[in-house]
């Protein structure tokens, strides 16, 4: 019988919370104000206080706008995680490498070439 190693399947999965954390987590729920509410309320108080500042057109002052669209961009960027998933890589079907598609469009190239020089 082996002893020691790495054995499959053996310890913490990926991404599994501690009952400490998820209790913290459900606590922070509970009280109806998550990290994640305070992001995006932020992000909407900076992007409003940006477009209030647009809205004045030529009085509008550069260096609010700036750093209001900054702030907002920032807590959008943290934000983002939380609200949209991350999309999977896609394999190409069909089989066909970068080099084929390379060698279609020089074949199709040179057709037409072919073409413009017979007519």
């Amino acid at each position: 019988m082996a002893r020691g190693g790495k054995r499959a399947g053996a310890g913490r999965k990926p991404g599994a919370a501690t009952q400490r954390t998820r209790a913290v987590a459900e606590r922070a729920s509970a009280t109806g104000l998550t990290p994640l509410d305070v992001m995006l309320d932020v992000m909407r108080f900076q992007h409003t206080l940006a477009r209030s500042e647009m809205d004045k057109g030529a009085d509008a002052r550069p260096a609010i706008l700036a750093d209001a669209m900054t702030r907002a961009l920032n807590a959008a960027r943290d934000a983002a995680p939380y609200m949209h998933p991350r999309l999977a890589p896609v394999a190409a079907q069909g089989g066909e490498t970068a080099g084929d598609t390379a060698r279609k469009i020089r074949e199709a190239v040179a057709a037409a070439d072919a073409v413009e020089e017979a007519e």
